[in-house]
């Protein structure tokens, strides 16, 4: 994408300053002259003034300025050749140089080499995630074609070998951003590329869906400077356009002398034309705003922006409509935003925000990223992958309210010449699930998950079911979530040959508890057994020690005795919902009150967890086992049994004489340990991944765990750069873990930087590697939920 399409034109000064460092003061009359042109943006009048310089007078310095031209013209490949040229000379070469000879080799294709220069960067600007972003992304780049069976993509008609980009659904066609020629415009010829300034077009779908020849979509929008991406809503009647700085026929621009970047809005009258165009009230004659996305009811505006106080060259942010104006903007927070650029922005109508970044991992130049708006934030960047991303630039990808269907704009191979845009269908075919359960009376979360990714599909409910749309081949998990643990998971497999739109209906048996811990269910088929919450509630025996024929099982309000079968520690039998049952023990004529059970929602002696009996869940099964969880300053004990229960206990001297170990440790015990990395890296080792394959197989077992983890660094390298060091070693972890069936919800992760170190390690002092290893880790503890 050619960085005057990008975000902000032709506004970023971040290069030019750079070169500026390297200029030697013996310059020739070629130099001075395209030195003078490039500071006007003309790079490709600069790079032939360059190139002008005689041989005898060509040095390194001169090789740079021309790759430097090459990489604002975004022509990838000559600015591969010429960087290749002089990289290795540090008297004229600086880091970021080398950032930007990666991101050409990777957008070349030419991965091995791009991560040999992405881990130099990394080495030299460690507090810049985007090298370690993008040297871990290629080193797991089989991820980024795990969906490749979910689109197909196909070329539109509306392309020149000009800049065709930015695509916006309105009116039963496409709006879009063009640098062809506009007839009826007396439009200028800016000097980065030689071209007209863009102005925004029209392209009506035709009867198949194919897009139509453009027209110019509006001359009171259009002017004589550039007009950019654009949003609709309120039913298409309102627009917010990006736009030079030029208002009420009047040009401003910044101290510098810069025309910046800004968001204009319009109304459309009744006669079609636009009306009232207004500049937003957060524009800023000293930085650009642009890239609108509007929420469907108009209330919230996504934008990207390079003004001061962000994170990278250019982020996202939100502004919120109240009191009939835009609040504030918010920078949207180092979870969506890099030291790179973020752009392009779309909200889809499930929740769903897609955005360009090149700080993220992905294939080479920006790629296209979804993250779902949570309360609270925003899950994390998720890439989509081959084919919708190429090793070229990838971005403004728009979904319609459908979801089967979406364009966006690439400068991929076998285009019509330039940035191009592009059809892509997404191949999702519709499931109806029936849970088996009133999803209307229900309190907890249901959400689906892809099991391969992790996941979390946009759901909705209609009439009593559960609807989604599922790649056909892929296995998804209907979880159940109370307290942020997953206590129910139902797999549903999408047949490979299932075409879209589809129809795929899955019942599922009852396996879902309310926020009390009861089933709800149509058949009344529960385990039922206890867990303490207080000394008090504990039986007043052992059951171990009873017999079947000792003890007495009665329904509290009909006074009926009830059958049950006795286990360890466990009492089993058919019970109602909302019921109360009194556990007895009989001796001669005596009775001793030993357990009140309750399905009822109040205040309980006991707190109980029910377990669905289905399948072979009803072969119970005695055999329990210890889980130890090993960290740095702490041990921590619990007893597992077969039925999905875990609880904590203070130490090995509580464990039964019959514990037994099952598959597991020998003696019972199942050990967690610590997981530790390599220096400088936040790749999970082979080793790691045992450990987290044995909590993976815990958790997936004992629903009532809630995982914390909490990553660390040593002490090498400044505070900042280990805390986002630690944060992604945490992120990491986390992604293992949903990738195998682990939902989110159930785990919290921290990440604490060198702030806690286990030895005497600290900054500046010599130790020996073994010691600084012990630092680099991450600890995890289980929280049993109740």
């Amino acid at each position: 994408m050619i960085r005057v399409m990008g975000l902000f034109l032709i506004l970023l000064m971040v290069t030019g300053q750079v070169l500026a460092q390297n200029i030697t003061t013996h310059l020739s009359n070629h130099e001075k002259r395209g030195d003078k042109l490039f500071y006007h943006f003309s790079y490709l009048q600069a790079m032939e003034a360059y190139k002008n310089v005689p041989d005898n007078k060509s040095s390194d310095a001169i090789k740079l300025k021309i790759a430097e031209c090459y990489r604002l013209l975004n022509d990838t490949k000559n600015t591969a050749d010429w960087y290749a040229k002089v990289i290795k000379n540090d008297k004229v070469v600086s880091s970021i140089h080398k950032l930007y000879y990666a991101e050409a080799l990777a957008s070349n294709g030419d991965y091995d080499n791009a991560k040999v220069w992405y881990q130099e960067f990394r080495d030299e600007v460690k507090e810049d995630r985007r090298g370690l972003n993008k040297f871990e992304g290629l080193g797991n780049i089989d991820e980024f074609y795990v969906d490749s069976a979910a689109y197909k993509i196909e070329n539109t008609a509306i392309n020149t070998p000009l800049a065709d980009f930015a695509p916006m659904y309105h009116d039963n066609g496409l709006v879009f951003v063009s640098e062809r020629a506009s007839k009826g415009l007396i439009k200028s010829v800016y000097n980065r590329r030689e071209q007209a300034f863009l102005d925004l077009f029209y392209s009506k779908f035709d009867e198949g869906g194919q897009t139509t020849k453009p027209r110019i979509f509006h001359k009171k929008v259009n002017t004589k400077f550039h007009e950019g991406p654009v949003t609709f809503y309120n039913d298409d009647q309102n627009i917010i356009f990006t736009r030079n700085n030029y208002y009420e026929g009047k040009e401003r621009k910044s101290e510098d002398g810069i025309n910046k970047l800004k968001l204009f809005s319009a109304e459309k009258s009744s006669g079609g034309g636009w009306t009232n165009i207004q500049s937003l009230p957060f524009n800023n004659d000293e930085y650009s705003v642009g890239h609108p996305a509007v929420s469907p009811d108009g209330k919230t505006l996504y934008f990207a922006s390079d003004m001061p106080g962000g994170i990278g060259k250019t982020d996202l942010y939100v502004a919120h409509f109240e009191n009939d104006t835009w609040t504030t903007p918010k920078n949207l927070g180092p979870e969506i935003n890099t030291e790179g650029d973020e752009m392009f922005p779309f909200l889809s109508d499930e929740g769903t925000l897609y955005y360009a970044s090149n700080g993220w991992p992905g294939l080479g130049g920006l790629d296209i990223f979804k993250s779902k708006v949570v309360e609270g934030g925003y899950t994390p960047p998720y890439n989509l992958g081959f084919p919708v991303n190429s090793s070229q630039d990838d971005f403004a990808l728009v979904v319609s309210p459908e979801g089967d269907i979406g364009h966006f704009s690439s400068r991929r191979l076998g285009g019509a010449g330039d940035d191009d845009i592009y059809k892509v269908f997404i191949n999702r075919a519709n499931v109806e699930v029936e849970p088996g359960v009133d999803l209307e009376k229900i309190a907890y979360e249901v959400m689906v998950v892809d099991e391969q990714t992790g996941q979390e599909l946009f759901t909705q409910r209609k009439n009593g079911k559960l609807v989604f749309k599922g790649i056909p081949g892929r296995t998804y998990n209907l979880v159940a979530i109370i307290n942020n643990s997953s206590i129910s998971r139902e797999n549903i497999p999408i047949e490979a040959d299932l075409k879209p739109p589809g129809m795929k209906r899955v019942k599922l048996p009852a396996k879902f508890w309310d926020e009390k811990g009861k089933i709800i269910s149509e058949e009344p088929d529960y385990q039922i057994y206890a867990v303490k919450e207080a000394e008090k509630s504990t039986p007043q025996e052992n059951l171990n020690a009873l017999k079947q024929e000792n003890l007495q099982l009665i329904e509290v309000d009909s006074g009926k005795e009830i059958p049950f079968e006795l286990g360890d520690q466990l009492i089993s039998f058919e019970a109602k919902p909302e019921s109360r049952y009194m556990l007895r023990k009989l001796k001669g004529d005596d009775t001793t009150d030993l357990m009140l059970i309750q399905t009822k929602d109040e205040p309980l002696k006991m707190s109980l967890i029910a377990v669905p009996l289905v399948g072979e869940d009803k072969e119970s099964t005695q055999d329990k086992m210890v889980v130890m969880v090993n960290n740095s300053d702490k041990v921590q004990y619990f007893l597992a049994d077969s039925q999905g229960n875990l609880e904590a206990i203070p130490s090995l001297k509580n464990l039964p004489a019959e514990s037994s170990s099952g598959n597991k440790k020998q003696n019972g015990l199942f050990v967690i340990n610590n997981i530790y990395y390599d220096l400088d890296k936040y790749s999970i080792r082979e080793e790691a991944r045992a450990e987290l394959d044995k909590i993976i197989s815990l958790m997936n077992k004992y629903l009532n765990i809630h995982l914390v983890l909490t990553s660390h660094t040593d002490s090498r390298a400044n505070d900042s750069y280990n805390a986002r060091l630690s944060e992604k070693r945490s992120r990491a972890v986390t992604q293992y873990l949903a990738k195998h069936q682990v939902v989110a919800a159930r785990i919290t992760a921290n990440h604490k930087g060198e702030k806690q170190l286990v030895n005497d390690c600290l900054d500046g002092k010599p130790c020996p590697e073994d010691k600084h290893q012990l630092n680099r880790r991450t600890e995890f503890k289980l929280v049993i939920n109740r």
